[in-house]
């Protein structure tokens, strides 16, 4: 059920140094309709000295953590706004039809935008429970994991191919790329996006969890793609995710390569340096030592405290500082009504907050939409202020509701 991982997955070297334990933890994404006994796997963050990538000390099975699963894109405003901008960009710069492939399509949000468009589209996603809801919205999907067996069955002449925040939860992101190159025209591009660009900086531990395999920066995705035969064309940092990286990638060299600033940007930051990378796990326990002063603080003059987004992300974040909700609120159909990772809690409708009388500490697990989240928890709650609200990055903030 794990495979440990003890070479660079990017690079391919053994030069490996483990820089944060986060314990033994559940899935993150592992909601459960009852009671059953859960596994929890090892949640160690290691680093290739060798091209500064960041990837975890074991992979588990992939089909434990996608033949089923829980998250889906549809209930985010943030992302389909995302997801639109990168679908005008598409057909600006390569036409107004063409084939795309969507590897990791989810429940099919992104590729549904092109369905007023003349492009053919494809998804492919293990999660065979996410197909139907594709479907509803009119997108084919083929119910698969993407590597060279099953791009053997597609099309070779995609104009595009897109991986949004999914090319990180492979352990072999060669055998990707070699799919890609079965599928892909020789003149066409793939645009993958992979999340938590400023993890290191931030000390955005939350976003490690097993599904996350992989955390790039420039020198990592390029020692990877230089292996794998494909070319960097441009690298951007999108406000998604908490901030991620949006790599284009082709098969031949372009004239103009937009990337060598932000490689320089990288590099003044420190980010190919160890030093960064040793003071890390210092780090992460400072943000979990001021997190859990105020959690208390607020419990000792009788808040209640809640989360709203039973995001994977804070999963990680709530188990390692061992803090446990009285309530866990989210917008997902197929996760209301579950039990949780987070000390088996169940996950209610966000609408039964307006039933509850008690004064609430809501902290937003899913920091990155959380404008998005105030929004919704402001029209649920109407309390005179009693209320607060924390977010603990990309800085530690508490305001009243």
């Amino acid at each position: 059920m794990v495979k440990v991982l003890t070479s660079c997955v990017a690079c391919g070297n053994r030069n490996l140094r483990r820089i944060l334990d986060l314990g033994a933890q559940p899935l993150a994404n592992e909601y459960l309709s009852d009671l059953a006994p859960r596994t929890s796997y090892p949640l160690c963050l290691n680093l290739c000295e060798s091209c500064t990538h960041l990837q975890l000390s074991v992979s588990v099975n992939p089909d434990i953590l996608f033949r089923n699963y829980f998250y889906v894109s549809s209930t985010s405003k943030v992302l389909s706004d995302y997801f639109m901008d990168l679908k005008n960009r598409i057909l600006q710069e390569f036409g107004s039809r063409g084939y795309l492939l969507d590897i990791g399509s989810n429940d099919g949000t992104f590729i549904s935008k092109f369905n007023d468009t003349e492009w053919e589209t494809l998804g492919v996603d293990p999660a065979a429970n996410l197909a139907p809801n594709a479907a509803e919205i009119g997108v084919r999907t083929l119910s698969a994991f993407y590597n060279t067996s099953a791009a053997s069955l597609l099309r070779d002449n995609f104009n595009v191919a897109v991986a949004m925040n999914v090319f990180a939860h492979t352990d072999n992101p060669i055998e990707i790329l070699n799919a890609l190159k079965l599928n892909v025209a020789e003149s066409g591009s793939v645009f993958i996006q992979t999340s938590q660009a400023n993890m290191i900086i931030n000390g955005e531990f939350d976003t490690i969890y097993h599904e996350h395999i992989s955390f790039f920066n420039v020198k990592s995705m390029k020692a990877l793609l230089a292996r794998a035969g494909w070319e960097l064309s441009e690298v951007s940092i999108v406000d998604v995710h908490g901030g991620s990286y949006l790599w284009k990638i082709s098969r031949k060299s372009e004239k103009q390569r937009a990337f060598h600033g932000r490689e320089e940007e990288e590099m003044e930051s420190g980010l190919y340096d160890l030093e960064i990378y040793l003071s890390f796990a210092d780090r992460c326990q400072v943000i979990v030592s001021e997190v859990k002063e105020i959690v208390e603080k607020l419990r000792t003059q009788g808040y209640k405290i809640a989360t709203y987004g039973a995001a994977a992300k804070g999963n990680t974040f709530l188990n390692f500082a061992s803090i446990t909700p009285d309530f866990i609120f989210d917008d997902t159909p197929l996760k209301i009504g579950k039990y949780s990772p987070v000390s088996n809690i169940v996950v209610s409708n966000p609408k039964e907050m307006k039933n509850l009388s008690d004064k609430i500490l809501f902290i937003i697990p899913a920091w990155n939409f959380s404008t998005e989240i105030k929004e919704k928890i402001s029209r649920l709650r109407v309390r005179s202020g009693k209320d607060f609200l924390l977010t603990y990055f990309p800085k530690r903030e508490v305001e009243s509701l």
